[in-house]
């Protein structure tokens, strides 16, 4: 079902397998959008690393994923209900978010991540299609 329907799948079963509950918003239509292979991959790698951080890093118990695509761009949420990231995160996580930045501006986006302990994380990315 093209790249939102292998990122519901994966979310899902990623999730699930950790205990999450993991909540799904995604774009009634079928995708007509073609995403090159290099967005694809690229995308696909930032939800995963986000979804990963969440499971070692967050101690949440739900992760929210919501993507849309309106006027030739793709919008992607992820949160979670976490601990939020503190001023003294270990470098690999933060090694992790620099390479999601990094992936995300190779195909022309952009990454904010909004975090405050206590209150979980929101990584949100636009993306031109």
């Amino acid at each position: 079902d093209g790249l939102l329907g292998y990122l519901r799948e994966y979310a899902f079963e990623y999730l699930e397998m950790h205990q999450l509950e993991v909540v799904f918003n995604l774009p009634e239509t079928k995708e007509s959008q073609v995403i090159s292979h290099e967005a694809r991959t690229h995308i696909f790698m930032v939800v995963k690393e986000a979804l990963h951080n969440i499971v070692k890093h967050a101690a949440a118990t739900v992760a929210e994923i919501n993507i849309a695509i309106a006027q030739n761009k793709l919008t992607c949420f992820i949160s979670d209900n976490g601990v939020g990231l503190s001023a003294n995160k270990n470098s690999s996580f933060g090694n992790g978010l620099r390479n999601m930045k990094q992936r995300i501006a190779e195909i022309g986006g952009s990454l904010i991540i909004n975090a405050e302990p206590g209150k979980g994380t929101r990584i949100e990315f636009e993306v031109r299609l």
